[in-house]
């Protein structure tokens, strides 16, 4: 399966569920491949997470439906006001210096940092509430 895959982009995302009062961790990625059957996928999911079968793919035809995944992906806010108090520090000091996206392959191309302001110095006095 890894000789399909030129690439892609991984998003890491972990909530809390009230429906299992568990945590939820999941990974959204968008990879540059040819075409996988989803059953191969849960097959091999289900070994490497010893018992997981949720898999979810979806094909992306164009580079704006790939840009608005992971445009969603990488600004989708954490709200810690969905996790229970007593688990919300468990949560910020597992987290902390994580790395929770990265890219490989083809798609080492795309930046995934802001760009750095380059008009901080361009901004002209427009006026003020005070008189």
């Amino acid at each position: 399966m890894a000789s399909r895959i030129r690439g892609g982009i991984w998003f890491f995302q972990i909530k809390w569920s009230k429906k299992t009062d568990g945590w939820h961790p999941h990974i959204h990625a968008l990879l540059d491949s040819d075409f996988i059957p989803q059953a191969q996928i849960r097959a091999r999911w289900y070994k490497l997470t010893q018992g997981s079968d949720i898999v979810d793919i979806r094909a992306c035809w164009s580079p704006e439906s790939a840009a608005n995944h992971v445009a969603r992906y990488a600004t989708r806010p954490g709200t810690l006001s969905s996790v229970p108090p007593p688990h919300r520090l468990s949560l910020l000091q597992t987290l902390h210096g994580r790395r929770i996206v990265g890219a490989w392959g083809t798609a080492l191309k795309v930046p995934l940092a802001p760009p750095k302001a380059t008009d901080k110095d361009e901004w002209r006095f427009l006026g003020s509430w005070r008189e």
